[in-house]
This record gives structure tokens, sequence and C-alpha cells, in this order.
């Protein structure tokens, strides 16, 4: 959220705000919903809901989020295609990819067209192939992950809104683990 905060910060500078005004107004910001929200699910499950949206530098934030929250738990990445990147697309899904790779989860499951890319450049990065699941759908995406999810796992859901990951959000919601 820096990248939205300086140039906010700048703005109110510009417009004759003191700094004490202008750290009051940052401090009493509130992120969206579906945006970096960390819930409590059933059996210590931990849910990071970023599925509002998604781009390369939104990505990585919440892959470092993650990286910070994860300690010892098992860390499942649910990443969905980042839409409307143009001539960028294959480099930011492979750039994902690669970053994904270093966070070595215990398991990567990608929704969509695009997303396929982040699995493949996180396995040629050295994830090992076993981890990675790939669903065209939403129903069938959420259906695997509560499969294989283990209590005290650390999920992040992510993906633009196009991909309406808020559906796996939900489902994790109403999940009960067995």
């Amino acid at each position: 959220m820096v990248q939205n905060a300086l140039p906010a910060a700048l703005t109110g500078y510009l417009l004759g705000l003191e700094p004490e005004e202008i750290a009051i107004g940052l401090a009493s910001a509130t992120l969206s919903e579906q945006r970096l929200s960390i819930r409590q699910l059933t059996a210590g499950i931990t849910l990071v809901d970023d599925s509002y949206n998604s781009n390369p530098y939104s990505a990585q934030a919440a892959l470092e989020l993650v990286a910070s929250m994860r300690m010892s738990r098992s860390l499942y990445l649910v990443m969905g295609d980042m839409l409307e990147l143009g001539e960028t697309s294959e480099a930011a899904h492979r750039r994902v990819g690669e970053l994904v790779a270093q966070l070595n989860p215990d398991f990567l499951i990608t929704r969509g067209h695009l997303s396929q890319a982040i699995g493949f450049y996180a396995i040629a990065s050295g994830l090992s192939s076993s981890r990675v699941k790939h669903f065209a759908g939403n129903s069938e995406t959420l259906d695997s992950l509560k499969e294989l999810l283990v209590p005290g796992a650390l999920v992040l859901v992510k993906g633009s809104r196009g991909m309406e990951m808020e559906y796996i959000v939900r489902g994790l919601e109403g999940f009960t683990y067995e």
C-alpha cells in the first residue's frame, strides 16, 4: 500500500496539509474488503484474502506478507489470472511463478488460463510439480483446496476481479475441517 500512500501524502502536502494531518489521515485509512484481509478459520487455518484484484506488484506484496507470516505452517497459494496486462502478461506471470518457487509452498493451486504460467515457471524455478495443481474454474479449485488443507495452514487467495476468486474465499469461510 506504500505505492498508494506516497502519492496521497504528496497530494495532501501540496494542498497545504501539515505532516501531522497527513499522518493522521493515513493512519485512519482502512483497506477494502478482499485486500489483504486476514481471517482465522476452523482448525487454526489462517486465510489471507487478497481476491479483490491482482497485478505483478500486488502479487509480490501478498507473497511477501505470507512469507513473513508463515513460520513453520503449511502454505497454500491459490493464484488466479492477472488480467489486463497486455503484452507484459507472460513476463508478469513468469515473475510471480519465480517468486512462488522461492517460497516453496506446500501447494500452489492456479486458477484460469493465464495463471498456468505461474505454475509452469514455479516448477521451472525448482518447485516440485507434485505440489502444483491447475484448474479452469473456481468450483474445482475450491474442492481441491479443501481436500489438500491441513489444520494450522496458511492460505493466500489472490487473483484479478474477473476471476471471481471471492467464490473460493466464501467456500473456505464455510469450510469445516474434518
